[in-house]
């Protein structure tokens, strides 16, 4: 009987590991995405200066907003930054939309609100009770730091709560990292940002670090396989190519990849990304938001390259992933249970 259970226990464990993610639809809209958010009856996609609304039972499109510009309901981005420089954040009464030295908030169905200009280029603002979370940059005579804010009402920044040494000059650039900052999430009333060393920090709703969450997993080695495959990409990709020779004076190859690629905190959970890879598929750790290890198993996470994934999303145990079709150029959304 015993012995009858532990096949069991091993078959499942088994089984876990060869999940893969199914088609749920294509969205013929998307040119080239950059956030999604799932949110009760509706998922939420920012491509570029648009936002798409679809409905999250038949995947329809149901209303889309937003344009460049600087008019209202207009946003500011940037080809090179990240998602274009904007982010989303879905609320029960109102979308805020972040963009460059910008947020604007809009109704669930999308229709414009008000805008408020802030200092920050790059913050991207989540609201923390009355207040808002942001990102920001600071710098001193020794380089720039990534921060991580507790803003006012009017997004007057009141209090840093975080801070990480960026492109300086005590400070190569991590060849396998190239395009990785530190991630700020907001759950539970709680804010959560990780750093390099692979520690991600929790504060409470005044600033206050409460507790550091150590993942306390076995490094991954950077082999010569994967340090070719780097550097393939960055003599390919249009945004490194011109620069392949430059960025092999500032950058270097660490012994072991960072304990985090990504994460994010939804549902009460910490889902980690780990760099970790099983038969094409990524390592996901489930946490509690006390840090306690809940799940590890291997998904079917893809690649856009290897420094980003393709947009994702978790909610109520359900992964979502928009994924470019190589053959038809038409962007797909896969969906996968994992809870």
């Amino acid at each position: 009987m015993i012995k009858k259970m532990i096949y069991l226990l091993v078959l499942l464990l088994v089984l876990s590991c060869l999940l893969k993610s199914k088609q749920a639809a294509v969205l013929p809209e998307l040119q080239k995405p950059g956030t999604i958010v799932v949110d009760k009856d509706q998922i939420f996609i920012n491509d570029g200066a648009t936002v798409y609304i679809y409905s999250s039972k038949d995947f329809k499109l149901q209303t889309k907003f937003g344009e460049r510009g600087e008019g209202p309901g207009e946003f500011k981005t940037h080809p090179i930054i990240h998602r274009g420089g904007v982010g989303l954040s879905i609320h029960p009464d109102y979308i805020l939309v972040s963009s460059i030295t910008r947020v604007t908030f809009f109704t669930r169905g999308g229709k414009y609100l008000r805008g408020v200009s802030t200092r920050s280029i790059l913050g991207q603002f989540t609201p923390l009770g009355e207040k808002f979370v942001g990102t920001g940059i600071a710098q001193d005579s020794s380089g720039d730091y990534y921060t991580a804010n507790i803003y006012d009402e009017n997004f007057e920044k009141e209090k840093e709560v975080f801070r990480e040494k960026g492109i300086g000059r005590k400070k190569k650039l991590n060849a396998v990292a190239m395009l990785k900052f530190p991630q700020l999430c907001v759950c539970d009333n709680k804010i959560f940002v990780n750093s390099d060393d692979g520690v991600i920090h929790v504060f409470d709703a005044a600033g206050e670090k409460r507790s550091a969450i150590e993942l306390g997993m076995e490094k991954v080695k950077v082999t010569s396989e994967r340090k070719k495959r780097y550097d393939d990409f960055y003599k390919t990709d249009m945004r490194f190519k011109p620069r392949y020779e430059d960025l092999k004076q500032i950058a270097e190859y660490p012994e072991y990849f960072p304990a985090i690629r990504n994460y994010l905190a939804a549902d009460k959970k910490i889902y980690v990304v780990t760099y970790r890879e099983q038969d094409e598929k990524k390592e996901l750790l489930t946490l509690d938001l006390e840090g306690n290890l809940l799940k590890k198993t291997f998904v079917s996470l893809k690649d856009m390259n290897v420094l980003e994934l393709f947009p994702y999303t978790i909610h109520k145990g359900t992964i979502y992933q928009l994924i470019e079709n190589p053959e038809s150029e038409e962007w797909e959304l896969h969906t996968l249970e994992i809870d």
